[in-house]
């Protein structure tokens, strides 16, 4: 594999846009077949420990937290490499997700805020 030349600017448009969707239907893809991979890895290391609480807990948690993590970053370095323009739009896909995600702590602030000033407010003032 070549890493590709891109010619004009709707090749790096198709790829970008190639990027932004397939990382959120990959990730979405993920987090669905999560429990399902769990098992088999169950199935499969634990065959021989007899199963025991402790090992399957620990299989669980690497493979709902380690597991997508190190799939969607080898998957970026891969196309960083291979096609950079598919890199750029996955990682702005996640750009957007973190400013999503502070956006609506922004908002979530704002409505406790809110909610927890309004009796403090009316108890000040007397119920004006």
């Amino acid at each position: 594999m070549k890493r590709k030349k891109y010619l004009t600017k709707e090749e790096k448009t198709l790829d970008f846009a190639i990027g932004l969707v397939s990382f959120f239907a990959f990730n979405v893809a993920i987090y669905f077949f999560l429990p399902y991979i769990g098992i088999i890895l169950v199935a499969i290391i634990g065959y021989g420990l007899g199963g025991t609480g402790e090992f399957m807990e620990q299989v669980s948690i690497c493979t709902t937290f380690i597991l997508p993590c190190a799939i969607n970053i080898g998957l970026l370095l891969f196309c960083a490499w291979w096609r950079p323009w598919i890199a750029l739009g996955a990682l702005s896909a996640l750009g957007s997700l973190i400013v999503l995600i502070v956006l609506a702590g922004v908002c979530f602030f704002a409505a406790c805020l809110t909610i927890i000033s309004i009796p403090c407010l009316a108890a000040i003032f007397g119920g004006y």
